[in-house]
């Protein structure tokens, strides 16, 4: 299970600590397993949303990109 959250709610001027602190406690008293879960539910989400915007298979046949990113996003089931 992932932890619950222990610490106060950052104030209102922390935001990127204010934005961790609200996922984290978004996603109290779930196991781990539904937490990577809904990680790679968001990571794909998120893929799909730029392989609309972005032509995938050109960026990936391009040499700035690594074998790494490549080997990740074919498991990913995102190369084409």
């Amino acid at each position: 299970m992932i932890k619950n959250v222990n610490t106060e709610r950052p104030g209102i001027f922390s935001l990127v600590e204010r934005k961790k602190w609200d996922a984290w406690k978004e996603v109290e008293g779930l196991s781990a397993d539904q937490a990577k879960q809904q990680y790679i539910e968001a990571l794909l989400e998120m893929f799909d949303h730029i392989g609309e915007q972005v032509n995938i298979s050109d960026w990936l046949s391009g040499d700035a990109n690594g074998a790494l990113i490549k080997e990740k996003l074919a498991l990913l089931g995102k190369v084409v």
